[in-house]
């Protein structure tokens, strides 16, 4: 039976993006008669992509632009054992696509229908697994590769089990589930939390990027202590050998961090063998790592080194992409550009950098929690012009943070954080936010301020924070001035434009007070504008609600600025980089 073909918006714009004629794999989902197309990949090293999708997304056809090579779908579909009828894209010109099922090696038309990343997550949810594995083997290829086969064969033995500490659940098999509280094993996913919410219990974990709101389901996993008497007897004792010689030994702690992406449909007790897969998978990749390395350095390893897995959602993409990298090592660029080739992904600026991992969780920085992009959870306005606003994440910074008092005096300092924790997390940048102390001492160093500056209760305004930029993190920005909160409607054309181009917020002074510009709303035909901002003089807890209830962070009129003040807007301008 042919299944429905659901296709992501994300690979039809990239698919419509691309200059080049060129073929590759299409990466999806089957589940009952539907087939969702979530990914592409463009590479001859399918086994490889493979690796970097969640675990349950495989390779479901193949796409072609430009004029049809047979030879190479071929090629591409002897590597697709999910469907018996693959799907393939013929895509001669950018803006013409047409769909087909290949059934016994003949194209037959087949309906497309296109789906946004919001609708595909309302069906689906992330399984995370995390787990520590013990590595231990000879400092040599072959001795790594044997000793991580034999790590995924006990994972697949059945010895492993699966804990979800949200709901008190333990998955000890396909046919073994045991909970709290009594359940039946058919229950489907997406029902668990409706079903433990009237036992008290919290929800998912609920992730929000860009307008798509991800759930997350995490899971720990444990091995079993006991196991079931078995029939089988030992028929003679047990021979040891042993070798006495010299040998390098490697002993690590591998963290797995494993993603599966599942329909909501899919019941607990099918859950145990995605899991399984996941982890294999997970742990493969992280072996080849080593192995690459390895192989790089005579059969050796540097001397800090240590695998980390790092989990990336680009807006683009639509789905997570995982890679490895040494947490002590240097990542290069010429692998990210691979990687924005591979995907169809923009080189303008950088996707796969560590700082534009994935961020399960509300951040901890410096000790403290603090917001993640609050105006996300604001309606866009509805001013009747266009709207642009910032891309990417950022942290709320704030008055009375990190145990400082700065009440009065430090709104352009706080405004300053936001933006360097948006150069950080969007990866132009891998230098931590800087404290009050710093970014005094910075412009101390520079000539800008005397030395009794450093330490002192003393404003900054829009050009200390240009040269902060520009000094510690090498951003250069552009100075935007007007000579009245009046005239602020007039930049509203060079604002949009920053948005749309490098989508990075903005600090704004006046006065005696400075503000975060997180978008804005203008109306070109009237000159009418709506300014949404971000408010540092905020004082309290890190209360979303509270935060957008009383205005501290959303959209503002004209009338928020003082007519009599002088304004200057310092607007960060990044790099085309990968």
């Amino acid at each position: 039976m042919k299944a429905k073909i659901k296709i992501s918006q994300s690979v039809i714009d990239r698919i419509k993006s691309c200059k080049t004629d060129q073929s590759g794999a299409l990466y999806g989902v089957i589940h009952q008669d539907k087939q969702y197309v979530l990914g592409l990949f463009s590479n001859d090293d399918y086994s490889y992509a493979d690796l970097l999708f969640p675990s349950n997304i495989d390779m479901c056809g193949a796409y072609q632009m430009g004029a049809i090579d047979k030879e190479e779908v071929n090629k591409i579909l002897m590597d697709v054992d999910v469907t018996d009828n693959p799907i393939f894209l013929s895509v001669p010109e950018p803006n013409t696509i047409t769909a087909y099922h290949i059934i016994n090696n003949k194209l037959e038309n087949a309906e497309l229908s296109i789906i946004t990343d919001s609708n595909i997550y309302a069906d689906f949810m992330h399984v995370r697994l995390q787990a520590p594995i013990l590595l231990t083997s000879e400092v040599d290829v072959e001795s790594v590769n044997d000793e991580l086969l034999m790590i995924r064969k006990q994972i697949s033995s059945g010895k492993l089990a699966f804990q979800c500490d949200k709901y008190g659940i333990y998955i000890l098999s396909e046919n073994n589930i045991v909970s709290s509280v009594e359940f039946n094993e058919d229950m489907p996913l997406g029902k668990l939390n409706d079903f433990y919410s009237k036992h008290g219990e919290v929800d998912y974990t609920r992730d929000k990027t860009d307008d798509i709101e991800l759930e997350v389901l995490p899971i720990t996993m444990l091995k079993k202590a006991t196991f079931e008497k078995s029939d089988t007897t030992t028929s003679h004792a047990p021979i040891i050998q042993i070798e006495q010689n010299e040998m390098k030994l490697l002993s690590m702690v591998l963290q797995l961090d494993a993603i599966s992406l599942v329909h909501k449909e899919t019941t607990l007790n099918k859950l145990y063998t995605i899991l399984v897969e996941s982890a294999c998978r997970n742990l493969k990749l992280i072996g080849n790592y080593i192995m690459d390395i390895m192989t790089e350095n005579d059969n050796n390893l540097p001397k800090k080194f240590q695998p980390e897995i790092l989990h990336f959602f680009p807006s683009k993409c639509g789905h997570f992409i995982t890679r490895v990298l040494n947490r002590y090592g240097e990542d290069e660029d010429n692998v990210r550009l691979l990687l924005h080739s591979n995907f169809l992904l923009p080189k303008s600026r950088p996707i796969f950098r560590r700082g534009n991992i994935y961020h399960f969780k509300t951040s901890q920085t410096n000790g403290q929690t603090r917001l993640w992009n609050p105006h996300q959870d604001i309606r866009l306005s509805n001013g009747g012009g266009e709207v642009a606003l910032v891309s990417g994440n950022y942290l709320y910074y704030h008055y009375k943070q990190d145990g400082l008092d700065d009440d009065g005096w430090g709104c352009a300092y706080r405004s300053l954080q936001t933006l360097a924790s948006w150069l950080l997390l969007q990866g132009y940048t891998d230098k931590p936010v800087p404290s009050f102390k710093q970014i005094q001492q910075c412009l101390y160093d520079i000539g800008d301020k005397p030395s009794s500056f450093v330490g002192s209760r003393q404003w900054i305004g829009s050009t200390e924070v240009n040269f902060v930029l520009e000094s510690l993190l090498g951003i250069s920005c552009r100075i935007l001035n007007v000579s009245s909160g009046d005239d602020l409607a007039s930049k509203g054309p060079d604002l949009v434009y920053h948005f749309q181009t490098y989508g990075t917020p903005i600090m704004i002074g006046g006065g005696v007070l400075a503000h975060t510009i997180l978008g804005v709303d203008y109306n070109r035909d009237t000159g009418d504008i709506k300014f949404l901002i971000l408010d540092p003089h905020y004082t309290g807890a890190d209360n979303i609600k509270t935060i957008l209830s009383k205005g501290w962070c959303g959209w503002k009129n004209m009338s928020f600025w003082d007519k009599k003040a002088y304004y200057n807007m310092c607007l960060p301008i990044v790099p085309n980089c990968v």
